[in-house]
């Protein structure tokens, strides 16, 4: 994206623990996109242990900039990609 002269930047996360994480556990991560707007994005995180215990759930917000931080849309591809894989 740096090379189109765009990054993600985050501008705010919201996080629920429904349970302790220990130092080594292995841990599962599944993101995906939720939401794409004008120039923000709105993901989702559940982090889960083993297949279905559930220890956090994130909603994290991102803005695309141009590289100086100024806001940017979304570009297309992303979006598009984004739509395609939405849960």
């Amino acid at each position: 994206m740096k090379e189109q002269g765009t990054q993600i930047v985050v501008v705010d996360m919201q996080a629920r623990f429904q349970g302790a994480a220990l130092f080594g556990e292995k841990l599962t991560v599944y993101t995906w996109v939720a939401e794409v707007a004008r120039v923000r994005s709105t993901w989702s995180q559940i982090i889960t242990r083993g297949d279905d215990e559930v220890v956090a759930k994130l909603t994290i917000t991102a803005a695309f900039t141009d590289l100086t931080g100024r806001p940017r849309r979304v570009p297309d591809e992303f979006a598009a990609l984004a739509q395609s894989l939405r849960h």
